[in-house]
């Protein structure tokens, strides 16, 4: 069934039928428990969803979603009823709990402030912060909206006032989080020589950030290297660092980023 696939497999059973589809389609698909039905072409995560009656949460969400994730849990998180079964699966992470906001009854995947709420409790807060951010960068909210709702933990109520639009991209989140965490003062986003820079700390030293992969494309990287060139000639040394600094040698980028700065303060 052609409709059926384009919802990823799986509908709720007055779905069917309120879009014009008898028993007989009905039965040529396959019941999960009893209110849902699915085709041979079902997504797993939606299946187990419509299995619980519940629906895709957290960190799941988020990935269904193709919000940026820091690290992969590698558990399958959904959300079900207060007084659901509460028999976790392999590989599993069940949430219970009332929702912040109604979903319709064929939703299969919670709301993005029910999936920000249960990442901000569940993740580390640098994963979670991840995930807070990217979903600004898809527009599935705004700042100002993140900071209207009732956030019901502590955490969330952080992520909210600190999570930025700003950032394009998991390096620049992650560094940006850090350079705030330091104490060292940035600003993101500055138009520099004709460009946009990722970061200009302390007023003084340009930071860039290279993507998750390395450029393949030799002549953004051509222009990327002409760039900061001219940065350099106007008397503004530049920085620049790939995943592997950002991800793995955080600390260490940090402090060549301070030192750098109070060595430009210096010279000045």
């Amino acid at each position: 069934m052609t409709w059926l696939d384009a919802r990823g497999g799986v509908a709720h059973r007055s779905e069917v039928r309120a879009a014009g589809f008898g028993r007989r389609a009905e039965q040529a698909t396959r019941t999960l428990g009893r209110w849902w039905v699915a085709s041979p072409a079902a997504l797993p995560l939606l299946a187990a969803a419509a299995t619980r009656n519940g629906r895709v949460a957290c960190v799941s969400a988020a990935k269904h979603r193709g919000l940026a994730v820091l690290h992969d849990p590698g558990l399958r998180h959904l959300v079900v009823a207060p007084n659901a079964h509460r028999a976790v699966g392999p590989r599993e992470c069940l949430h219970w709990g009332r929702p912040l906001v109604p979903s319709p009854r064929g939703a299969l995947v919670e709301s993005v402030p029910d999936m920000l709420a249960h990442v901000a409790t569940c993740l580390p807060r640098l994963d979670a912060l991840v995930i807070w951010e990217s979903a600004l960068r898809k527009h599935l909210l705004t700042a100002a909206s993140l900071r209207s709702i009732d956030w019901p933990s502590a955490r969330a109520r952080e992520l909210a006032t600190a999570a930025s639009a700003l950032s394009d991209s998991v390096l620049e989140t992650v560094l940006a989080d850090g350079l705030r965490r330091r104490g060292i003062p940035f600003v993101q986003q500055v138009p520099l020589g004709g460009h946009r820079v990722d970061f200009l700390v302390d007023g003084a030293v340009v930071v860039q950030t290279d993507g998750w992969e390395f450029h393949s494309d030799p002549s953004a990287r051509r222009r990327d290297l002409e760039h900061d060139a001219r940065l350099l000639l106007d008397g503004v040394p530049v920085l620049r660092f790939d995943k592997v600094h950002v991800l793995e040698r955080l600390g260490a980028t940090l402090d060549t980023i301070d030192e750098a700065r109070w060595v430009r303060r210096r010279a000045a």
